[in-house]
Formats: C-alpha cells, sequence, structure tokens
C-alpha cells in the first residue's frame, strides 16, 4: 500500500506541473480529489477482499466443528465484496458452488461442489422424467451419491458421471441434497458443449417462507397459506399432494384448487407471494412443495442451474403429523381420467409391440406391500400378477411412493386390459384401485396404397393408414408454400380390410386450375373416440405420389 502511495504521490505531483501552466488552482483540486477517491476506494477494496477471506475461514470452520445431528440448517452470515460472484449462504441444508463438466469418451463427468449447513442429508443423481420407449409414462431413476471433503476448508464435492446414450430420451438430470422438509436440485446439462471442461458458478438466493414447517389450521376457518419471498428468484411454482379427511380421497395438486387466491407483490427488491388454504369447506391434510427456480440458460459456457424446495406440512389441530396413522390412499393426479364408475383410465402406446410400463402413486404413512393383477376372463374371473418395480428409497417423497408395473396385450388387435392394483399395510388395512389400460399404436400412412390424381379439373385422393384404434382420415391439398386447403375424410367413404388392420378412405374435391397444384399430404389421427370420451393420441401426416396433368 505504502508504494501504491508514492506512485499516486508522483502522479499528483505531474499533475500539478502541468496545470500550473494552464488551468485554474480549482480544476487542479477537482483532479486531487478524484485520485484521493479512488485510492480510498482502492484500499477499501482489498481491506475489504481480506474480510471476506478471513469471513469465509471463519465460516467453514464452523461448519466442521459443528457437531449438532439435527437436519435443520444453520444460516451463516458473511460480509466483504469479494472479486468474482460469490454465492449467498443460507438457512438451506446446502449452498452449491459451482458445478464443472468434464468431456469423456463416452459421456460427462460432473462434479458439484457445496458447503453443507446440516449432517442428516441425502444426497442423489436423478434423471428427472425419463421418457420411457414407446408410451408417454414418465419416470425417474435414481443414484445415491457420497460426498467428500475436497480440502481442509469445509468445502465438499460429489461427482458422477453420465453415458451419451443409456436412455432413449430425458428432459432434465438432477443431483439432489435432500430432507425431509428441503431440498436443493442442481440441474445439469448434457447437450455437448465445444470445450472439454466448462463449469458454471451457481448463484444461490434466499427463500424465506413463514410457516417455515408446519401448518396447522383449526377446521372451520380459512387460514393464511403461506408469505414466502423469492427475491431474484425467476419462477415460482406450489404443488400440494393432500388428503381430504372426509370423503377420504387423495390428490396430487396444484396452487388453484384448495386456495382461494395466491397474490404476487412486486417489491423493489423481490417479490412476495401469499395465499389461503380453504379450511372452513375442507378437511386437509398433507403437504405443500413450494418450489422456486433460477434458470441458466443452458449454452457453451453454462452446465448447471439451480432450484429449491421447501415443504410445509398441514394438518389440523387435532392431528399431529401431516397423514392419519396408517392411513394409504390412491391420489388423483392429472395424468389419469377418472371413470364413472371410479375406474381409472390410462393410456400405453404399444408400437412395435412394446410392453406398458405405467406409474402408479400411493399415499401411506408406514411399510406396506404392493401387488398389481390384470383381471381377465368372463367378469374378470381370473387375475394374472404383474411385474412390479418398488419405488426408490428417497427422504423427500417419504409419503408419496411409485411403483411400475408392466403389462401388455395380448393379440395384435386387443385395445383394453384391466388392471387391479393393491396396498397392504402390517396392520391388515388395504386398499384397492382399478385401472383401465387402452392401448395405441401410432398410425402410419401407407403410402404403397395412397395416391392422389389429377383428371379435368379434379383431384381424387386416396388415403390408406394402420394403427390402433383405426385412426380418422383427412387430406390437405398445398398451392403455394404458404396456400392450403384441408378436407375430412368422411367415415361413410373409408373402408376397411377384414382382418381390421388397414383404413383407406377416398375423396374427390375440385381445385382451382388456376393455381399450381404442389403438393397432397394424406393426414391419419387416432383418438379414443368412446361414448363420452375423446382423447387425442397420436397422428402422422405425409406426402402422397401425384399423377396426372397439373
Amino acid at each position: 500500500m505504502e508504494k501504491k502511495s508514492k506512485v499516486i504521490a508522483l502522479v499528483l505531483f505531474a499533475v500539478a506541473a502541468v496545470y500550473s501552466s494552464s488551468q485554474d488552482i480549482t480544476d487542479l483540486e477537482q483532479k486531487v480529489m478524484q485520485l484521493e477517491q479512488k485510492q480510498a476506494h482502492l484500499e477499501d477494496r482489498v481491506r475489504n477482499q481480506e474480510e471476506f477471506a478471513q469471513n469465509v475461514q471463519d465460516a467453514f470452520r464452523a461448519v466442521i466443528a459443528d457437531t449438532t445431528t439435527s437436519s435443520e440448517s444453520t444460516p451463516i452470515q458473511m460480509t466483504g465484496s469479494p472479486t468474482s460472484p460469490q454465492p449467498i449462504l443460507t438457512d438451506f441444508v446446502v449452498t452449491p458452488l459451482d458445478v464443472k463438466r468434464e468431456k469423456l469418451d463416452n459421456g460427462y463427468r460432473f462434479t458439484v461442489r457445496y458447503i453443507p449447513h446440516a449432517q442428516n442429508f441425502s444426497i442423489v443423481y436423478v434423471f428427472d422424467s425419463v421418457i420411457s420407449p414407446h408410451n408417454h409414462e414418465m419416470y425417474n431413476i435414481y443414484h445415491n451419491l457420497l460426498g467428500v471433503p475436497e480440502g481442509t476448508d469445509g468445502i465438499m464435492r460429489v461427482t458422477f458421471e453420465k453415458g451419451f446414450v443409456p436412455y432413449e430420451e430425458y428432459t432434465h438430470s438432477y443431483v439432489y441434497f435432500m430432507t425431509e422438509t428441503e431440498r436443493v436440485g442442481i440441474k445439469v446439462y448434457m447437450d455437448a458443449g465445444s470445450a472439454d471442461v466448462l463449469e458454471t458458478i451457481l448463484s444461490f438466493k434466499s427463500f424465506p417462507v413463514t410457516p417455515t414447517r408446519h401448518l396447522v389450521y383449526e377446521y372451520g376457518n380459512n387460514t393464511d397459506i403461506l408469505v414466502a419471498n423469492y427475491t431474484d428468484w425467476k419462477h415460482f411454482y406450489m404443488e400440494a399432494v393432500v388428503f381430504d379427511l372426509d370423503t377420504r380421497e387423495g390428490l396430487i395438486a396444484y396452487d388453484d384448487l384448495y386456495f382461494y387466491h395466491s397474490t404476487v407483490d412486486e417489491y423493489k427488491d423481490g417479490k412476495i407471494i401469499s395465499g389461503i388454504v380453504q379450511t372452513e369447506n375442507f378437511r386437509l391434510t398433507g403437504y405443500l412443495d413450494l418450489l422456486v427456480v433460477n434458470y441458466i440458460v443452458s449454452n457453451s459456457s453454462a452446465v448447471g442451474a439451480i432450484d429449491v424446495t421447501k415443504r410445509i406440512l398441514l394438518h389440523p389441530t387435532n392431528q399431529s403429523g401431516p397423514f392419519p396413522d396408517s392411513f394409504m390412499g390412491f391420489p388423483k393426479s392429472s395424468t389419469t381420467k377418472e371413470l364413472e364408475d371410479g375406474t381409472r383410465l390410462r393410456y400405453c402406446n404399444i408400437t412395435g409391440g412394446n410392453p406398458c410400463h405405467l406409474m402408479v402413486d400411493i399415499l401411506s404413512t408406514g411399510p406396506l406391500q404392493f401387488y398389481c393383477v390384470e383381471m381377465v376372463g368372463n367378469n374378470a374371473s381370473m387375475s394374472i400378477p404383474l411385474p412390479v418395480t418398488p419405488p426408490s428409497e428417497q427422504v423427500f417423497d417419504r409419503y408419496l411412493r411409485r411403483y411400475m408395473f408392466t403389462v401388455q396385450n395380448r393379440t395384435a388387435r386387443q385395445d383394453l386390459s384391466r388392471v387391479q392394483c393393491v396396498g397392504e399395510n402390517n396392520a391388515g388395512a388395504s386398499v384397492s384401485q382399478i385401472l383401465e389400460i387402452f392401448y395405441f399404436i401410432q398410425p402410419q400412412i401407407l403410402l404403397q396404397n395412397s395416391s392422389a390424381i389429377v383428371e379435368n379439373g379434379t383431384l381424387k385422393v386416396t388415403c390408406a393408414a394402420t394403427g390402433l384404434p383405426l385412426p380418422e382420415l383427412s387430406i390437405v391439398v398445398g398451392y403455394t408454400e404458404y396456400y392450403s386447403t384441408y378436407y375430412s375424410i368422411p367415415v361413410n367413404q373409408t373402408s376397411v380390410t377384414s382382418d381390421g388392420t388397414i383404413i383407406t378412405g377416398v375423396l374427390a374435391v375440385e381445385f382451382n386450375t388456376e393455381r399450381t397444384l404442389t403438393a397432397v399430404r394424406c393426414l391419419s389421427q387416432a383418438a379414443d373416440r368412446r361414448e363420452n370420451i375423446y382423447e387425442y393420441l397420436a397422428s402422422e401426416d405425409r406426402a402422397i405420389p401425384l399423377y396426372g396433368n397439373n
């Protein structure tokens, strides 16, 4: 610092020499004042860096020295201004620092560095929302991880590898740090970057929530559900897994079902969301997950983003926990359609002869046995056991258990199966749910049986397609890149082969001979068109051969 002061003194002397001959003494004083301010700013910056480094070391020593076994997090306050972006140490289970991705011959190696604030938490790597082949079911694959010290300063790291193509498709991959009531998620990007090593500093924000753990309410009065401050986070979500104590029904819901309102107030330093739960008309128990997300766009310089979840347990005053003792139930969900008799309808893509892998959620407060059977024969007189995959043991989802069963149609044109899933606990109580499985095969236009013939201003189109169920047919007649006409082929102008596998439709339309006919496309669309049901399933459209003079 003394050397810098001498340099500044020489600069001041030089400036004084120049300005004494050409400027007023007031200008000289202003220049001197500006240089003195720069010197003071430089000294403050050095001092802040020294203070910050000392505070970091003190905080890390405090984390290592903390021998508590509680899952409650301990806030760590830090002061000073580091030269590079630094995370805010919060009261969450960990503070993530950065994520690094290294390219391997057949995949990536990821390393996440973090500062722990509690001892009792689990770390898992999750392929989130993996899409099973040839159907729409989404499921998660979990791998338990173990953190190791990086040095003596309290920073920990966890490392895992991911191959390029072990699964056909996935949307996200996460590393989760979890207790029963909070979760910190690091999303890692799998897109191929140009660099062999990429690193992203994870900017962690605070997320105060009131109440912090439990929302206990008195039945008959509406209750303030929460006040959450998500300053600088990009998005806020609220999801509920609740059980109605009166109807004995479970439900996976979003924030617009049991809440009168949820408002977002804009403040200078962030956003506040608050809402009211309908405990006047509903006697609910369960939990609310409050999720905030800070997206980082995936590109050549970013390999990770961050989100955090806080869980608020919801129960009435006369109940000690989020669910009654020995409770079990099948929650309703947006992925199922409930029929009038209580059966839940599920759809499954069996294109290519693939079996169905379908998920079933069950709420339970304790251990249970779970199995599924296919009901066959007259009046479901026979039961065939189905393969069932047990759920991964996850601390964060200990009430909501997810199972996957496998079922397959026994004949080529079978489009329905009925499956019964049963959960039984150690006390002998049981719950069951009937599922109706509707099979479908991706529609396919058969080009060898399709054609478009132009003759004397008339276009005659033949479209042939296959699929399960047999698709609806239509055509699109194109004249230019931006102008086309759509025609539906009526059912009375279609025919089906004797084995029920191919549908053919014929349609003749006049067209404007002043325009040039550029293309004709056949469209096939499969849907569940049973009485009182219409559900779009899949479609295909293809350009077909065009013959004749135009």
